[in-house]
């Protein structure tokens, strides 16, 4: 339990009534009858004031955490007391993921809209307010550095006194092991584009590949540049000029990404949030997303990866099943 910045005060003002006892002797008593209003009144607080038990903390997130993306973290906080309370939590990510929230307060709530960057930055934000009986839930996120196993440990929360002169402080019991796996999250916005036909979101535009590939397209007027082979004759003979066959590369193609995994692949690169990951990262996202659209498009999907040597071969094979290995 700590003490209010208020206390000080009280505490200040009862130090005057005991210099002014130099001039006045009756001012002890004052000054004694005082102190005993404001530790009555501490003592109050504190009998009245929430138990850490009459609260219940939980950390929700995805199991499997994106590398180099900023993932949810959600904190939820449920007050089964009678009173309303003011609170700040504290959550313990692992040391090494950066995150946009130490502290979680009334701006880290998912009720309320986004910070003002025109804000003045010196201006705190109070705390959160929770009714009783009632759950608020925390937002944050954090960017994994690299991919490997991870632990977040327990949360903390500190919380008002119903008359405002203690702090309360308790840990809650929430520690984690958390996988980070290549960028999951880029693949999971273009599934959900997919659904909903908003592909042209991303700068993404069906296209057809024309004059290759052995599924016939159509028939045009023959161009300089088309190969003799293209032109189809019974077409020419019933028009009476030179008409070419188009044809469009055909689906269910096997594709295989070559991934380099050597050592000149470990060097880390800066992007533009100022974030360092290791070439072989950025090459892995690419391949999964390379490797999504690809089975999509019904393309049977496959991959190499090699340094020196071969060091993995996956056959390449169609449907979801697939990608996930």
């Amino acid at each position: 339990m700590l003490l209010a910045r208020r206390v000080l005060f009280l505490l200040l003002l009862d130090a005057l009534l005991l210099a002014g006892a130099t001039f006045e002797p009756l001012m002890v008593y004052l000054a004694v009858v005082y102190l005993g209003v404001v530790l009555a009144m501490l003592l109050a607080d504190r009998r009245i004031t929430p138990q850490a038990n009459d609260f219940e903390l939980a950390r929700s997130n995805d199991p499997r955490l994106s590398l180099g993306a900023d993932n949810l973290i959600a904190v939820r906080v449920t007050n089964r007391s009678r009173r309303r309370v003011r609170v700040r939590v504290r959550d313990e990510p692992p040391v090494e993921f950066k995150t946009d929230a130490l502290i979680l307060d009334s701006s880290a709530q998912s009720s309320q809209p986004d910070r003002d960057a025109t804000a003045p930055a010196s201006r705190r934000p109070a705390p959160a307010v929770i009714p009783p009986h009632s759950t608020t839930e925390f937002r944050y996120h954090v960017r994994p550095p690299g991919r490997g196993d991870y632990r977040f440990g327990d949360l903390n929360m500190r919380w008002d006194g119903v008359l405002g002169l203690i702090i309360r402080q308790a840990r809650f019991a929430a520690a984690a092991d958390v996988k980070v796996y290549p960028n999951l999250l880029d693949i999971r916005k273009y599934e959900l584009l997919v659904r909903k036909g908003q592909l042209q979101e991303m700068g993404l535009r069906h296209t057809r590949v024309l004059g290759s590939g052995t599924e016939f397209e159509r028939l045009r007027e023959y161009q300089l540049d088309d190969e003799f082979r293209r032109i189809d004759w019974k077409a020419m003979a019933r028009r009476g000029k030179p008409i070419t066959r188009e044809f469009e590369t055909e689906r269910s193609q096997n594709v295989v990404c070559m991934l380099d995994v050597g050592r000149l692949m470990r060097s880390p690169v800066q992007d533009a949030s100022g974030q360092s990951l290791a070439k072989v990262d950025y090459a892995v996202n690419a391949v999964l997303m390379l490797s999504y659209v690809a089975g999509l498009r019904g393309d049977k999907v496959g991959l190499l990866a090699f340094a020196d040597q071969v060091t993995h071969y996956l056959a390449p094979k169609s449907g979801k099943g697939q990608f996930y290995r």
